[in-house]
């Protein structure tokens, strides 16, 4: 379906829509088996909580964590010596020695 627009100032608003909707993010905490590829932004470690931010094509995902959890250290552990901009993938696991897999991904 094509969108007509009448004048340039609808043109610009539908536009305008259309970016904040793609710039928009999203929140999750991650489900056993479940993974996530993104390019490394943010580790934001707060009272409570780890929050990871990834930035994705179309939207950038945060992923939060129990700061005390086991998922949280090893995610400060490894993400403390990656460089932001760095592509990653992160795997939530139901085996209790391993509950999160980290694969820092490089580039040939």
């Amino acid at each position: 379906m094509e969108t007509k627009f009448r004048n340039y100032e609808q043109y610009n608003a539908y536009d305008d829509e259309q970016q904040s909707s793609d710039n928009a993010h999203q929140e999750t905490r991650l489900q056993p088996w479940q993974e996530v590829v993104g390019t490394y932004e943010v580790l934001e470690v707060g009272e409570d909580n780890v929050i990871l931010t990834l930035s994705r094509t179309c939207r950038n995902i945060k992923i939060t964590f129990v700061k005390s959890s086991a998922e949280a250290k090893k995610l400060t552990q490894t993400l403390i010596s990656t460089v932001k901009g760095t592509k990653i993938a992160l795997l939530k696991t139901d085996d209790p020695q391993k509950p999160l897999l980290l694969r820092v991904l490089t580039q040939p």
